[in-house]
């Protein structure tokens, strides 16, 4: 029933008991019914259905010699959140994801505020800055600091790195006129392949796009 497509759903078995079969049904019935959808691929398993609907749009995420075409500022928070809040939000994430401590937590929101005070975005400059700017102060920060903070400093640097690193870097910091949002993609049939990345930005790219849709909706309720 259609009501029941908002619940949660687990599917579990061993390798090769069917579990991605099973999916695909499921989203070619979705097809069928012309009903929007976001599948997060890990190991390019869906691509069958974009022989079953024209409309579907597939990023290849990371790799350019394929469909690398989205390109997002993951610093620009979801319309109705306060930049504040969001970076409280990404620093969270970011934690969860790459298993840090909350000294490294404290330095990258310290870090990201700085620099979203100095590009004006608390006074309504909307020009949010990237993580290659965060990783540059942090890369100033790490060679005038000593002690203990430097060690947070060098693990924060670490997660600036692989959040700059090659085309996924490319693709979540964007700043020119093909910018896009993920408001664009919602009532859409997206396809995120996520192959080409490694588990840890997996896990941050599947946890930020759901944390920004269900940010965005309760901002808007």
């Amino acid at each position: 029933r259609e009501h029941d497509w908002i619940r949660h759903v687990c599917i579990t078995g061993m390798s090769g008991s069917g579990k991605t079969t099973l999916a695909l049904n499921m989203a070619k019935q979705l097809i069928e019914k012309d009903k929007s959808f976001m599948i997060f691929d890990w190991k390019k398993s869906f691509r069958p259905l974009l022989n079953l609907d024209s409309g579907i749009m597939c990023f290849t995420v990371g790799n350019e010699a394929i469909s690398n075409l989205l390109k997002i500022n993951i610093n620009q928070p979801p319309k109705g959140i306060a930049a504040k809040e969001w970076i409280n939000i990404l620093c969270d994430l970011i934690a969860e994801s790459f298993f840090v401590s909350y000294g490294v937590h404290k330095i990258l929101l310290e870090t990201l505020d700085e620099a979203f005070r100095d590009f004006g975005v608390y006074s309504g400059s909307g020009n949010y800055p990237t993580w290659n700017e965060i990783k540059r102060r942090l890369e100033v920060k790490t060679r005038e600091t000593s002690g203990r903070e430097s060690n947070w400093l060098m693990s924060a640097l670490r997660v600036a790195h692989v959040m700059t690193f090659g085309n996924f870097g490319k693709a979540v910091n964007y700043k020119g006129k093909d910018s896009m949002s993920i408001e664009e993609l919602l009532n859409k049939k997206v396809i995120f392949e996520l192959n080409a990345l490694g588990n840890i930005e997996k896990k941050f790219f599947c946890e930020f796009i759901l944390t920004y849709i269900y940010k965005l909706r309760k901002a808007n309720q």
